[in-house]
């Protein structure tokens, strides 16, 4: 690995919250302060990634002005020459940005911030993009919005080998694309303590004596996040089980909270719902998923490389996932795990029931999953391949 000096490092971040990417976002930003390197994050809204961020050292701008590509910015004239003027206009501001701080490296930490790449390269400074997106729903715009991200990247860094399957095999994507897989700190799941778990239990009120719990962490997005495959799954379940419930935890996007409605209306049209629970959204994810006895990452479309998949291997969760996107990387097929189709609730209802019937079977593809998070998925390596990313461009720009 070439090693540099200090280095200071600009991000570009589409959300304040403290979901996926912003976790690994924290996570980076606390290793590189703690070992003297200096961080700069750019945030459209005050959010709790905020206070996370200065919390352990890390500098914060926000840029209510970011420009941010969203599906609503193509639904009309005006909403496309809105994110022009703002993409204009970022480019200008996050150029400031670069010169005040003396940044080394600009890093966009998701493909849908724009003009950090145009920013840095007219002061002269290397760009990374990460890619934490499928862009299979972009359809035709993603060919020249592919373009544009090699174009304006000397490193295009994917979250899994799927990801980066989407720049097909060209000269420049043969040179710039590559895969870095996401990483988690073990010690942040070893502080999970059983108290902690009773705590939760008792505040859900899912501490009755026997009850088997199965549990679905993330966004509330239809389709996408595929909640409505899990509420029918579990349908097909807890009517002839009582000891079963199964919970969903998880925000919605703004913009997206009737996905919240959408979901409850269909609990209460199934008549689960006694046994199928929304919990809300929470930042004290550990404790709630050591509840599982089975977790479940149902998108029904391809993931990209899901946090919480790995977050349930390192609690030694079994876990249940889609055989689309990243997520085949994460979970061995009957090893740590069961994939099943997307979209179909039969077979995901099935799986479950397998798990559930055998619960031996179930601990040991938990234990195998830890094994596995601790060997593939652990913070050290990422960290370790991102500072070496770092460090090349850095190098190969003095050259």
């Amino acid at each position: 690995m070439v090693i540099c000096d200090l280095m200071k490092v600009l991000y570009l971040h589409c959300v304040a919250d403290l979901y996926g990417a912003s976790r690994c976002l924290l996570r980076l930003v606390e290793r590189l302060q703690a070992e003297g390197h200096e961080t700069v994050t750019v945030l459209p809204y005050d959010g709790v990634l905020h206070d996370a961020l200065l919390s352990v050292g890390g500098d914060v701008v926000l840029d209510e002005a970011m420009p941010i590509l969203r599906r609503s910015c193509f639904k009309s004239i005006r909403g496309m020459t809105q994110l022009v003027c703002q993409y204009i206009r970022g480019v200008s501001r996050f150029e400031r940005l670069i010169f005040d701080h003396h940044v080394d490296v600009v890093h966009t930490n998701s493909a849908i911030t724009l003009a950090g790449g145009a920013a840095a390269h007219r002061c002269g400074v290397p760009h990374i993009t990460h890619i934490r997106e499928s862009f299979g729903e972009f359809g035709i715009l993603w060919h020249p919005y592919k373009r544009h991200i090699l174009a304006n990247s000397d490193r295009v860094i994917c979250v899994s080998r799927a990801m980066t399957e989407q720049f097909g095999d060209s000269v420049p994507a043969q040179h710039k694309v590559t895969h870095v897989y996401d990483g988690f700190s073990p010690d942040d799941f070893n502080r999970v303590t059983d108290a902690d778990v009773q705590l939760m239990r008792h505040r859900y009120e899912l501490d009755a004596e026997g009850l088997r719990i199965v549990g679905l962490v993330g966004r509330i997005k239809w389709k996408r996040k595929g909640q409505e495959t899990f509420v029918r799954a579990a349908s097909q379940l807890v009517r002839d089980d009582p000891s079963l419930r199964f919970v969903m935890v998880g925000g919605a996007f703004p913009g997206n909270e009737s996905h919240i409605e959408m979901t409850l209306k269909l609990i209460e049209e199934l008549g689960v719902k006694d046994q199928v629970l929304y919990l809300g959204e929470t930042h004290d994810i550990y404790p709630v998923m050591r509840m599982f006895d089975v977790a479940v990452m149902a998108s029904g479309l391809p993931e990209p490389f899901g946090g919480v998949t790995i977050e349930a291997m390192a609690l030694g969760l079994p876990v249940v996932g889609t055989s689309i996107g990243g997520t085949p990387e994460q979970i061995e097929d009957g090893v740590t795990g069961l994939l099943v189709p997307p979209n179909e609730p039969e077979a995901m209802a099935y799986a479950i029931r397998s798990l559930l019937n055998d619960p031996a079977h179930s601990r040991a593809m938990g234990s195998a999953g830890r094994e596995r998070f601790i060997r593939c998925f652990s913070f050290e390596p990422h960290y370790m391949q991102m500072l070496s990313e770092y460090e090349r461009m850095i190098v190969n720009m003095q050259e």
